[in-house]
């Protein structure tokens, strides 16, 4: 799996001095020996050397925080080049110190009574196509396939929950119960099936007002299809009858078939011109996701 293998920090803006003084903005250079997702070269970040990019949701002092990190992609004399900025400021959760006084409930005043703060961030991935945006197939002049594979980049909408927890087991147990599994009713409009919980991420330890607390960064990414796969039920081979002997499909001529047959739900073949059935698999388990959604 391609590395991060060179971490710089190349600009600040001199009011984010990461001391909690000022929000602004700080950019680091990093290189990377393959071509990685955006989000698996921010992870990796974290712990590169010389500088580390500081994980969202890091306390940096006087009630300022480590709000996002974009991560920009360039290519630089056939390097792999990826450009990261990370924001700093307050919390949308906090409040200025005469309000948090004023709050008889002590939400601002206790971190673990503060509210989920959800956003969104976009994930490129690579597909492979083997037709144009009309359906129209790749195909030559000798209506063959041509020997370069057609990709195109798409943006998948990524859910983000930040939320403060009194300890890091609690956390460990989130990722535990519910790391790759996929909503089974619908979550923040999405139906069921297209969302995958890919697990949370948990800062350093935190200290306000006396009470020590972990920030989990969680993370559902979306998808336009079912995360569960539906694969059209097909083959080289089918039953003469349900529950019958296997007969290798052929052509009119009786030569062996040069594409696979369409299957009915029992196995036999289907005759021509009836809908096609389909087989569903469960790769992931499911879940609810009513933990994520509730606040304190």
């Amino acid at each position: 799996m391609p590395n991060v293998t060179e971490s710089r920090l190349i600009a600040h803006d001199f009011t984010a001095d990461l001391q909690g003084n000022n929000t602004g903005s700080l950019t680091w250079r990093v290189h990377t020996d393959g071509f990685m997702n955006p989000s698996d070269v921010l992870y990796s970040s974290y712990t590169s050397a010389p500088d580390p990019v500081p994980r969202r949701g890091t306390y940096v002092g006087e009630g300022m925080y480590v709000l996002s990190t974009t991560v920009r992609m360039e290519h630089q004399q056939n390097k792999l080049i990826w450009v990261l900025t990370t924001q700093t400021g307050k919390l949308p959760s906090d409040t200025n110190e005469n309000d948090a006084q004023e709050d008889e409930n002590g939400v601002f005043n206790n971190p673990l009574r503060r509210r989920c703060v959800w956003w969104m961030e976009r994930s490129p991935e690579v597909e492979e196509r083997d037709t144009d945006a009309l359906g129209k197939p790749f195909l030559n002049s000798a209506g063959q396939p041509f020997d370069t594979k057609i990709v195109i980049e798409r943006h998948q909408p990524v859910i983000v929950c930040q939320k403060n927890f009194a300890t890091l087991d609690e956390i460990l147990e989130i990722n535990d119960e519910n790391e790759n599994k996929i909503n089974r009713s619908t979550f923040r409009s999405y139906s069921r099936y297209r969302v995958l919980f890919k697990g949370a991420e948990a800062s350093q330890p935190q200290y306000q007002n006396g009470i020590e607390y972990y920030t989990a960064t969680m993370r559902f990414h979306t998808s336009p299809r079912s995360w569960q796969p539906k694969l059209l039920n097909r083959g080289w081979a089918y039953k003469d009858k349900p529950n019958g002997v296997l007969i290798p499909a052929t052509n009119a001529d009786g030569s062996l078939a040069i594409e696979p047959v369409l299957l009915a739900a029992d196995g036999t073949k289907l005759p021509d011109g009836a809908e096609p059935t389909y087989s569903e698999f469960n790769l992931y388990l499911t879940d609810d996701f009513n933990s994520f959604t509730g606040d304190p």
